[in-house]
């Protein structure tokens, strides 16, 4: 059984039931993180609307959130998030910055002596973008 996110009359995401549930559960950890609404509403008769102008809002905070901490275990735990996040505010149209947006502080990593391996904001991009070919309608 599939469920469907879409904004407006245009299907963004056609995820099966099992991915749509993680990725609800995700966005509303993130809401209360963030202290900011996505804009993805409920799942009502498997259909999801996403107000596409919350939702870039919402996709600009966590990529401002993920890229503000130095923690590199929850920075891995929301990389496939984020990517998914990204692809959906790509399919919708909606270009995302970091911004200024983030709700409390991210605990900080202990220094063990190596350098931080972030991920440039430009490769999530295109790892977003790639991964929009597993995303069906």
């Amino acid at each position: 059984m599939s469920q469907y996110y879409q904004a407006r009359d245009n299907v963004l995401w056609n995820p099966s039931s099992r991915v749509s549930r993680v990725f609800h559960a995700q966005v509303r950890l993130f809401e209360d993180e963030l202290s900011l609404a996505s804009g993805v509403g409920p799942m009502e008769a498997d259909e999801c609307e996403v107000d596409v102008e919350q939702f870039g809002t919402f996709a600009a905070a966590l990529l401002t959130y993920r890229g503000s901490s130095n923690h590199q275990i929850l920075r891995a735990m929301m990389d496939g998030f984020v990517l998914t996040v990204l692809a959906l505010a790509e399919r919708a149209g909606v270009e995302v910055r970091p911004s200024g947006l983030v709700g409390r502080q991210h605990d900080v990593q202990v220094d063990n002596g190596q350098a931080p391996s972030g991920e440039p904001e430009d490769h999530l991009r295109q790892r977003a973008h790639a991964m929009l070919r597993f995303m069906p309608r």
